[in-house]
């Protein structure tokens, strides 16, 4: 066996190749994460292990690189700004336990390949005890906004909308209309932040059988073509979303290409760090409100919320109100209900009385929350708080 480093490199590339390529190909994003991890442990296995060849693998190097990833040494970290494609892929910050499983999954995954291919006789990650590293399965999701938290962020945009409209400025209702549509872009769909970044107005499909997204081939993991069925308000959501940023017809009609959530010029798609940015402005702004009502817990959860948190907002939301696997799947856009397993378990006790039908009512004098149940907050606190001013270049 003539596995040098180098080898192993090109070894690495044929393996991500096969990934690419397979029956379920793997999304760009999802690549180049699986590209950096692979590149970044073989490096640390040469340089610091002092090993070349990956039979010399052993338990001691599965457990040392695991702690290498909770604290990684400074010269192996570096902002992602700082990155370039060109150089070995450091850390952007310390890994967290779930952000390690992440990355041991992807080496054990390789190194399965590397068994098969004949390059080692045995997958070190396969025989090490797996309750030592992998994340446990009874674990429940806890990265989603509960109906309280959810009301909170909505009960923030409805006072912003009122701010603005009485505001001169038409920018401060672009930026208004767009976050609320950006929410319900997140939400409603349950798309990635990623996708919402290359997904155009004209994937909208209205039929007889009701309101469609269609997502092409390529776009977001598992890079298949899907059709995600989405509510009638999401059509008018879209509607009011367009009439407010001046974009004519207000329902686009297949083909569209302007961008699904644009810039304030309305001529580009929003990145994923504009989209990441502008959220962050709505939960920390829910946040406060929750502070003010001394929901400090849920306070503290709403400022970590990011857009996955939406979609896994969603799934949870429909569960909860006794949707079907396979609608959720389709929503989802799942392979397998095993999928669903982490939605189902929940810190919260749910019983049937306090799970609130989910509704994303749009009347015509403002949005009303999509949520109203037992556990909804009250207005209370409703009093008309500024608009956020965001860079215009957003």
């Amino acid at each position: 066996m003539n596995n040098h480093d180098s080898d192993a490199r090109a070894l690495i590339h044929r393996y991500l190749q096969e990934l690419a390529q397979g029956e379920r190909p793997y999304s760009p994003h999802t690549m180049d994460v699986y590209r950096n991890v692979l590149v970044r442990w073989l490096r640390w296995y040469e340089l610091l292990r002092g090993k070349r060849w990956l039979d010399e693998l052993d338990r001691a190097d599965v457990i040392a690189y695991a702690g290498f990833m909770r604290n990684p040494p400074a010269d192996w970290i570096r902002p992602r700004r700082a990155k370039s494609q060109a150089e070995v892929p450091a850390f952007a910050c310390a890994l967290n336990d779930a952000e390690v499983v992440r990355n041991s999954r992807v080496i054990r995954g390789f190194l399965d390949y590397a068994v098969h291919q004949g390059w080692c006789e045995r997958n070190v990650y396969r025989q090490y005890p797996p309750q030592a590293w992998a994340y446990p399965t009874s674990a429940p999701q806890t990265q989603y906004l509960d109906p309280v938290m959810w009301t909170a962020v909505w009960q923030t945009l409805d006072e912003w909308e009122r701010a603005a409209a009485v505001d001169e400025e038409p920018m401060q209702r672009r930026q208004v209309a767009r976050a609320r549509w950006l929410c319900a872009v997140l939400y409603l769909p349950a798309l990635r932040p990623e996708e919402v970044a290359v997904s155009r107005a004209g994937q909208l499909r209205m039929t007889r059988h009701g309101c469609w997204l269609h997502m092409p081939a390529g776009i977001g993991r598992g890079s298949r073509q899907a059709l995600i069925p989405v509510p009638e308000a999401f059509a008018e959501a879209m509607a009011r979303y367009r009439a407010s940023m001046g974009i004519h017809p207000d329902i686009p009609r297949p083909g569209d290409m302007q961008p699904l959530v644009a810039d304030l010029a309305g001529r580009r798609a929003i990145t994923r760090r504009q989209c990441h940015t502008i959220l962050k402005g709505v939960v920390h702004a829910g946040a406060a409100r929750q502070e003010r009502r001394a929901e400090h817990s849920r306070a503290e959860v709403l400022r970590r919320a990011s857009g996955r948190w939406l979609r896994h907002t969603r799934a949870i939301h429909l569960l909860d109100a006794g949707a079907d696997t396979p609608l959720v799947l389709q929503i989802m856009r799942l392979y397998s209900a095993t999928n669903l397993a982490p939605y189902f378990r929940i810190d919260a006790v749910r019983t049937p009385s306090s799970i609130p039908e989910p509704k994303w009512r749009l009347p015509a004098e403002g949005c009303a929350m999509p949520y109203r149940g037992p556990d909804a907050v009250d207005d209370r606190d409703s009093e008309v708080t500024s608009v956020p001013t965001w860079r215009h270049d957003l």
